[in-house]
């Protein structure tokens, strides 16, 4: 192992501060001494670790850094003092226009970097809304106007700027947490998913366009018994109750309706009950 080697394993992945860390972890979920972003020892573990990688001693990574969709992220005062600790100094300035919105600058020694962001850039991005249970959306709290839109549009363009011109402030951490916690998760369509399931067909001809393209293929496999299609259930049950139903028209008809030879009887019957009179 060469002197560079030994001093990034020491500086990041010292043994015997990761089992300090571990007993650490473990208090803590004890004592039940930090966020509910951080569930369990194991997270606090991986957030302590970062906290290690961006210079936070453990228990300021417990308290300034959460872990959101699955990705280790400082808050937001916690990455102002990030960027101060890299030498930045950083100016905001509030706007009024298009629902609100903030200037931010950050400059170091010849360098300086100024974006802006507004409420209405925020509202088409969809972070400013949630679904309620009802199906309706509502606005979220921390973007009710007033100081907590205020320090959602600060930290808004403060991850802008980080994001396009000094990402190495982040190191291997996301994205502003109260930025992040906004995002719109976009789930994989259902075609990318290789799930077996059944499906119900449904029948859009009419009654004659079934009946005719059923006759044509009967008559194409008429020699191929194999071929001859099986009736659904449904199909069996509606033919019952058709065959049934044209039973009974029929009975109904023939009741109806004399033949020639009742015809004559019955006009007998009539004679005779005439010649009786």
């Amino acid at each position: 192992m060469n002197e560079s080697n030994a001093l990034t394993v020491d500086a990041y992945l010292n043994p015997e501060r990761w089992l300090q860390m571990e007993k650490l972890a473990t208090s803590l979920v004890q004592s039940r001494a930090f966020p509910k972003s951080i569930q369990n020892a194991a997270q606090a573990l991986v957030v302590m670790q970062a906290g290690v990688e961006m210079g936070l001693k453990p228990l300021e990574a417990i308290n300034g850094l959460a872990i959101i969709n699955g990705v280790v992220s400082p808050w937001g005062k916690t990455t102002v003092r990030l960027l101060k600790n890299h030498g930045w100094k950083i100016k905001y300035q509030m706007l009024n226009e298009r629902g609100g919105g903030c200037r931010a600058t950050i400059s170091k020694d010849d360098e300086t970097y100024t974006d802006e962001l507004y409420f209405d850039q925020a509202v088409k991005s969809k972070w400013t809304e949630m679904k309620l249970q009802n199906g309706s959306y509502a606005l979220k709290p921390g973007w009710y106007e007033g100081a907590n839109r205020e320090m959602k549009l600060r930290y808004g363009v403060l991850s802008k700027i980080i994001k396009t011109y000094v990402p190495e402030v982040m190191g291997s951490a996301g994205d502003i947490a109260e930025i992040a916690e906004d995002y719109v998760i976009v789930e994989e369509p259902a075609s990318d998913i290789n799930v077996t399931h059944k499906t119900t067909e449904v029948m859009t001809s009419t009654p004659d366009e079934r009946k005719a393209g059923l006759q044509e293929f009967l008559e194409k496999n008429k020699n191929n018994p194999k071929a001859q299609p099986k009736p659904a259930k449904t199909e069996k049950k509606a033919q019952k109750n058709v065959e049934n139903t044209s039973n009974s028209e029929q009975k109904e008809a023939e009741s109806n309706e004399s033949t020639p030879d009742q015809a004559e009887a019955i006009e007998g019957e009539i004679v005779t009950d005439e010649s009786k009179e």
